[in-house]
């Protein structure tokens, strides 16, 4: 099926600019703090994320795509890859899950979770924020 989903993502039809999602790590409690800024395609995502230490940027690709309750939300998830450790003491390569709400054509309430799936040391990345369409559909 994760087969298929690919096939699919991949023939869809690319646009030229998509979302800009801003978001910040939810426990605030960690010794360390990200926020993340990203720039999206429809399965591609690239961006930066400043977090405590060393800033790193980052890209992947989010080939699972699902929209439920009649596109009230959004899922999504994939793989990334980021030039240093995402958290600080966690790895560079991780599985990325997100979640939209839409509030409207153009904002949404975006939920953003890294994790590396307990391959190596497995601090997770929660974070909460917004997400601005660039150009309409």
């Amino acid at each position: 099926m994760g087969v298929c989903l690919l096939v699919w993502c991949l023939g869809q039809h690319m646009m030229l600019s998509d979302r800009l999602t801003f978001t910040q790590e939810l426990f605030l409690n960690r010794p360390t703090s990200e926020t993340i800024l990203a720039y999206e395609l429809p399965w591609v995502v690239a961006g930066a994320v400043v977090q405590t230490g060393r800033d790193a940027v980052f890209a992947g690709v989010l080939p699972l795509t699902a929209a439920l309750f009649h596109g009230h939300v959004l899922l999504e998830g994939g793989a990334m890859v980021a030039s240093t450790d995402v958290p600080r003491d966690g790895t560079r390569a991780n599985f990325m899950a997100t979640a939209m709400v839409p509030v409207t054509d153009r904002f949404a309430i975006a939920y953003w979770h890294w994790s590396n799936g307990n391959l190596a040391n497995n601090p997770s990345v929660n974070a909460l924020g917004v997400s601005v369409r660039l150009r309409s559909r």
